[in-house]
């Protein structure tokens, strides 16, 4: 398929995650329009705090985002000592393991609200749909006159027609459904897991006498049973 075709195509996007918003951009560096289609009534985010390695930090930079992802963080840069490292959660901190990068990679720690917001600037508004949740999708028969197609139901009654459909709907995708035919949702379930996250800023840190050398690196620790 040439570039050409490739820009013929109608292209949509069911999602206005992380995700979707970074295949909407790549497409756009190329020509390629696509229209974009999220279920709440603006674009946002929840959850906490994630790691971009060194792989997903080189392709925010081919796309064009990498410097605007960068001004969101604490100003610290990316971090280009060892990526990750295993410790003992018992005690000492004992180093199990040092998951190292080579020098000239590097890795960031943002808010994904805030990775988002980098990436909305970069992003065509004009074609971006709110408030329109897919519910199901549908394919329709080729046919003398026209190939197949794919057609987009979205909760309020409304639809939208594709060639090539994209799905980044989160865990209870829709898109999903219509790949494999199994109801994501109806397979959700809590996994018994609950995480708990908090911010410190690093001079009350200091003040309370609390060690710092260990802030330089991501640090998963682990003990019997246990990660964290």
């Amino acid at each position: 398929m040439t570039p050409s075709t490739l820009k013929d195509l109608r292209i949509a996007i069911v999602g206005g995650g992380v995700c979707g918003l970074t295949c909407a951009i790549a497409l756009a560096k190329y020509g390629i329009s696509a229209q974009l289609y999220e279920a709440a009534e603006k674009f946002g985010e929840i959850g906490a705090g994630i790691g971009i390695g060194p792989n997903a930090l080189r392709i925010l930079h081919e796309i064009g985002v990498a410097d605007s992802v960068l001004a969101t963080t604490d100003g610290s840069g990316p971090i280009r000592m060892g990526w990750l490292q295993f410790r003992s959660g018992m005690q000492d901190s004992e180093l199990i393991y040092d998951y190292n990068t080579s020098f000239d990679q590097s890795s960031i720690g943002i808010h994904r609200a805030a990775f988002l917001d980098a990436l909305v600037h970069h992003v065509d508004l004009k074609s971006c749909h709110f408030k329109k949740r897919c519910v199901r999708i549908s394919e329709t028969l080729p046919s003398v006159e026209a190939n197949s197609k794919y057609v987009i139901h979205f909760a309020d009654g409304t639809t939208a027609e594709a060639d090539v459909v994209f799905g980044a709907d989160g865990i209870k995708s829709a898109v999903r459904r219509a790949v494999t035919g199994v109801d994501s949702a109806e397979h959700v379930t809590f996994s018994g897991t609950i995480c708990y996250r908090g911010l410190v800023p690093t001079e009350k840190a200091k003040a309370a006498g609390l060690q710092l050398d260990l802030i330089e690196h991501a640090a998963c620790f682990v003990g019997q049973g246990k990660v964290s």
